[in-house]
Order: C-alpha cells, then sequence, then structure tokens
C-alpha cells in the first residue's frame, strides 16, 4: 500500500511523511508476532524476525520477498537477528544464549557459532546484536541493564555499560543503535529514556541535555539513527516519536500512526526513510525530505 501527501512533522527544514505500509511479503507472508528488525551491511534489505512463526522474512527496500529462513529448519522462536554480512544472519533464540548462523542459500541448514553462557553468564536471553561501525558487535540484555562488546570473530572484549540509575547507567534498556561515527545509542524505560556513549561505552550525553523536560517522565522502547544522525525514538508513554539531532536536542515529535499500537523496532535505510516495524505487523516507511 502506498501512502502519500501524509505530512507528519517538519524539523530544520525537512519533513516526515508516512510513505509506505506493507503488511504482507511476497505472496502470503504476514508477519504474526514481530520480534526485532536488522538492515544489511549495504543497506538494501531488511530482516525481521517473527516468534509467532517461528521465520526470519528478508525483504527489499521495497516490501519484496527476498527469502525466508524457517521454512524447512525449525528456528525455535528467533529473537534477537543481525546481518553478519548480506547472505549471512545469525540470531539467538528467544530465552538462549545459543548464537546460530544461516545463510541465504542454505536457509535449510542452521549452524552453531557460539554458545554464549561462558561470556554472559548472568544473562538469561540476548534482546538486541547490533553491528559496531568498524568491526564487531554488541549485545544488549534489558533485564540486566548491561551492553557487551565482541570482536567480528565473536571473542568476549567486555561490558561496556552497566545497570543503574543516573546519567552513563542503564536500568531497564529496551534497544539500541549505532552511529556513523561509533556513538552508542540506547533507549531505556525507566531511567534516562535515551542515552548515547562513546564507542568504548564513556558516557557522553542524554537527549534533552539542555530540555529538562525531555530528561525524563517517558519510556522509550525503540531507537534508531538516520542518514543525518537524528536519533529517532519511539515514546511509548506519549504514543509518538521524538527526534533529536546529533547533540540531542530535541527538533521534533510525530505521533504514531495508531497511538495504542507500540513499536517493535525501528531502523534508518540507505534511502533516507526509517523504517519502523510495529507490533501487530505492519511495517511502516517514513521519508525524510
Amino acid at each position: 500500500m502506498l501512502l502519500t501527501g501524509m505530512v507528519l512533522g517538519t524539523m530544520s527544514g525537512y519533513t516526515q511523511q508516512l510513505d509506505t505500509e506493507y503488511t504482507v511479503f511476497g505472496d502470503a507472508y504476514r508477519l504474526r508476532r514481530p520480534s526485532t528488525m536488522a538492515v544489511s551491511p549495504g543497506g538494501e534489505s531488511i530482516a525481521v524476525s517473527d516468534l509467532s512463526t517461528n521465520r526470519i522474512l528478508v525483504i527489499d527496500l521495497f516490501g519484496r520477498l527476498l527469502w525466508v529462513a524457517g521454512e524447512q529448519a525449525r528456528l525455535d522462536q528467533p529473537g534477537a537477528i543481525c546481518f553478519e554480512s548480506e547472505s549471512h544472519i545469525i540470531f539467538v533464540p528467544t530465552n538462549s544464549l545459543l548464537l546460530l548462523r544461516i545463510h541465504k542459500d542454505r536457509p535449510d541448514r542452521v549452524d552453531t557459532v557460539k554458545n554464549l553462557s561462558d561470556d554472559l553468564a548472568d544473562w538469561h536471553h540476548i534482546d538486541r546484536i547490533t553491528p559496531r561501525t568498524k568491526s564487531g558487535y554488541l549485545l544488549m540484555n534489558g533485564a540486566r541493564g548491561k551492553i557487551a562488546a565482541f570482536g567480528s570473530d565473536w571473542q568476549f572484549e567486555g561490558f561496556l555499560v552497566g545497570q543503574g540509575t543516573g546519567k552513563g547507567k542503564l536500568l531497564a534498556p529496551a534497544d539500541l543503535a549505532v552511529t556513523a561515527s561509533g556513538r552508542i545509542v540506547a533507549a531505556d524505560r525507566k531511567n534516562f529514556p535515551v542515552q548515547v556513549f562513546a564507542p568504548d561505552g564513556k558516557f557522553l550525553f542524554y537527549a534533552g541535555w539542555n530540555q529538562p523536560s525531555q530528561q525524563r517522565g517517558w519510556e522509550a522502547v525503540a531507537v534508531a539513527v538516520d542518514s543525518r544522525d537524528f536519533l529517532w525514538v519511539a515514546d511509548e508513554t506519549n504514543g509518538q516519536f521524538r527526534i533529536f539531532d546529533p547533540t540531542g536536542n530535541q527538533v521534533s515529535t510525530m505521533p504514531f500512526l495508531n497511538p495504542a499500537v507500540s513499536p517493535a523496532a525501528l531502523a534508518g535505510t540507505i534511502d533516507n526513510r526509517v523504517a519502523v516495524l510495529e507490533e501487530t505487523g505492519r511495517l511502516l516507511f517514513y521519508a525524510l525530505e
């Protein structure tokens, strides 16, 4: 379904509008209970994990189905997912620390990459896997309030951010993203809603630094970085997106298309859009013009 002319917000000379909405991919693939979303290294395809159908769908930026994992090989509740390359996806089943890999040319085969239980001894699951800018990965656990760093060879490098209250700590993180310069952006449900850290985990600032009304009192459930390094944050408390510039100043807000529905994940795309995966299974693209 192509939607045009629906201007939802303006900021700094830019407008945001709902560009496209998809609910069905290919001929009959519909998302039932989407969990997370990942963008390929080249930015031209998106993978979405579905807990209801135990599948991972990979689509292009026009909603066309490219390939499916979970048809022949059972994936068992794929939760956190990430592209390892254009053709490889890594994922962790819900309530598991077993890191698995699947290839687009062999979607019926699931390979074990590593059991992360030795490195993440007090974790019971992984909520997000995100590539770092240069190499390696970041893993997040919301219940533990931690972000862990791994190398490209999946060797554990340490914890970058720990649990707690106040600046530089995460209490109940829900999502994370990485900027082009390698900064880590974390969305939190209970502490400061959005905090930005250096690549080594050093606290830099929280969104709304000079705007006291934006610093607390709302829950951030998803975050993405767009093509200009602006931060898109899903504010579940108020049913809206908050958009911050690269220094953390809020520059715009936009209501959710349906205030009763919360985004499950956000992602910036290579064609200057922001993809929003809703809990209902809709995939929305917002154009930035």
